[in-house]
């Protein structure tokens, strides 16, 4: 007697409500499961349902690989969910409470329309919902998909469709201790491995989720030169945190109002990062999305290239009038031979206040702390490896800003003991 074995067999269990329902958790035991995934308007898959903790044995033990061919121009994942229902109303479909832990995603990405469709690993929206401990591999993105996630944690939803499944923010929402590593080789478009924000169409209305966070996460871009790399993406948020993560072999660090339609951060700490041989370790721009207090504090940034690693502008009118910026006690490095240029650029704040940051190597007469557009600016005890004091620039009067009474408080104390 022959057996029948279903190959979707973990989509059949997750979509039968006589066996999963809300509040529900799912061990994962060791071994490959295969999903078909999820994308807008596909009914098949599995289905995350509110309260589900779907958990696996661990990374590399546990291993959920997306295996379905999608449409061109889509973006698909290997765990995702509608973000409207309709029965029994038309409302939003939060999955409050929701918890995917312990396991590899394969997002499988040369399988999507031979490459003409991007792929990530989970797509989610909910109060009090994350992603711990999930190890995601061969995701990537395609032109025209800008940008793509490999897990995208959302924080709000104002362009549903119908405002009564519009999401004004959610609550305590995050990515912790998770690892993106392998991206999809033929990836050729903008994509963020780790994005807690905006889904992929924001919609021009700034929703705002309270708390969100990116903590002990690795990311590593390598193998891929044709894409814009981006490790971490945080944005519509306020009391945002990304702290303690580690990002190598990106193009970018950290987009933080990055990409257009997925800006707008209110109150973002970034703190005790490590960003390495990227091109640009955080970069912020914004025009009327609100903005306002970020502390960047205790990271250590080194860069393949030497221009502007650190770059903030704010510009335009925000809805939201831009606070305070602070940098503070960072460890600035360039790689290789070359000499770091511009270090730190930030235009448009309402204030801003750089000190106790190291910056080595600096080129030598060229400023590596530029602002511009400022309305009150404070630099202190920035200095390179050597001690040497690093003052700031202001790119619109030419003038140099900085706190020498240190230095001068040395020299009198050497030239007293020489007496």
């Amino acid at each position: 007697m022959v057996q029948k074995v279903t190959l979707l067999r973990f989509d059949t269990v997750m979509a039968d409500p006589t066996k999963i329902g809300p509040n529900t958790c799912v061990h994962l035991g060791p071994g490959t499961f295969i999903t078909a995934g999820y994308y807008e308007g596909f009914t098949g898959g599995a289905k995350l349902q509110p309260g589900m903790r779907l958990v696996g044995s661990g990374m590399d033990v546990t291993i959920l690989r997306r295996v379905n061919s999608v449409p061109m121009s889509v973006h698909a994942y290997a765990i995702g969910h509608a973000l409207t229902q309709t029965v029994p109303t038309v409302q939003p479909n939060l999955m409050d409470f929701c918890e995917i832990a312990e396991m590899t995603i394969d997002c499988n990405f040369g399988e999507v329309s031979n490459g003409q469709a991007a792929a990530g690993a989970i797509r989610m929206m909910g109060n009090h919902s994350r992603v711990v401990r999930v190890k995601i591999v061969n995701w990537g993105g395609i032109p025209g998909i800008a940008p793509s996630f490999g897990i995208l944690v959302i924080t709000g939803n104002t362009n549903s469709g119908d405002a009564r499944s519009d999401v004004a923010g959610v609550v305590n929402c995050g990515i912790q201790e998770c690892i993106a590593i392998n991206p999809g080789l033929n990836s050729n478009g903008t994509f963020i491995a780790l994005q807690v924000g905006a889904k992929e169409t924001p919609g021009t209305v700034e929703a705002v989720g309270v708390g969100p966070y990116i903590v002990n996460n690795y990311v590593e871009g390598l193998g891929v030169t044709s894409a814009k790399r981006v490790g971490l993406g945080i944005s519509w948020c306020t009391a945002g945190v990304v702290e303690g993560n580690q990002v190598e072999k990106v193009d970018s660090g950290l987009g933080m109002m990055y990409e257009a339609g997925l800006r707008g951060v209110r109150d973002a700490t970034i703190r005790n990062n490590a960003f390495r041989s990227v091109g640009v370790a955080i970069g912020i721009q914004a025009t009327t999305e609100s903005r306002q207090d970020v502390l960047i504090h205790g990271n250590w940034f080194s860069f393949s290239a030497s221009t502007r690693p650190v770059e903030i502008q704010y510009l335009g009118t925000p809805t939201t009038v831009p606070g305070n910026t602070s940098i503070r006690g960072n460890r600035f490095s360039i790689l290789g031979a070359s000499q770091l240029n511009e270090a730190a650029y930030i235009q448009g704040a309402t204030t801003i206040q750089v000190g106790e940051n190291i910056l080595d190597p600096i080129t030598s007469g060229v400023p590596a702390l530029y602002f511009s557009g400022v309305g009150a600016a404070k630099f202190f005890e920035n200095r390179t490896t050597d001690g040497t004091l690093v003052r700031g620039y202001n790119s619109t009067t030419s003038q140099y800003l900085g706190e020498m009474a240190t230095d001068v408080e040395d020299a009198l104390v050497l030239g007293l003991m020489q007496r």
